[in-house]
């Protein structure tokens, strides 16, 4: 019998639980939206205590199906920056096929293993970064720092001549 048009088998949604069931794209599209929503509220939960817990939830998305769930999840692990979610990401690594993902995985982990450039820089400087008074300026808390020499006291700053403009 020829294949139908119709959005029955070969759907991941539909096949989760190994049993054929029509489900029409809407449904699909829902499914994935639901399982995406619950991600974010997981992230939204973090407060530092919990985080085994929520480590845990955003690694068992790692078993869906769908791309955009495994992306959320993973994108989700990632935010929050926990070397205990290592362990896990290695693992799911290993049941990974497809080599992008794999990769982005990889990644990853690498992200969550680099140690954070700001942990010797004292709390004061993240939150009054007006006291500097023109020295070196570090305004970010992530690994990215918005530090421009060319910019110090807030005037642009010619490079050879050290002089503003």
């Amino acid at each position: 019998m020829p294949p139908s048009n119709s959005a029955v088998t070969n759907n991941p949604a539909a096949t989760a639980t190994g049993n054929a069931v029509a489900v029409s794209p809407e449904l699909h599209e829902a499914i994935v939206d639901k399982e995406v929503s619950q991600i974010q509220e997981l992230k939204g939960e973090v407060d530092g205590t919990n985080n085994p817990i929520i480590i845990n939830a955003l690694l068992d998305k790692f078993q869906s199906p769908e791309h955009e769930v495994r992306a959320a999840a993973l994108q989700a692990l990632r935010e929050l920056n926990d070397t205990n979610a290592v362990p896990g990401l290695e693992n799911v690594v290993k049941n990974i096929n497809d080599p992008r993902e794999k990769v982005a995985v990889l990644d990853a982990i690498d992200y969550i293993k680099m140690p954070d450039a700001t942990a010797n820089v004292p709390p004061e400087l993240f939150t009054n970064p007006a006291s500097l008074n023109g020295t070196n300026r570090v305004y970010s808390t992530n690994r990215v720092h918005h530090y421009n020499p060319h910019y110090l006291n807030g005037a642009p700053q010619n490079p050879v001549t050290g002089q503003s403009p």
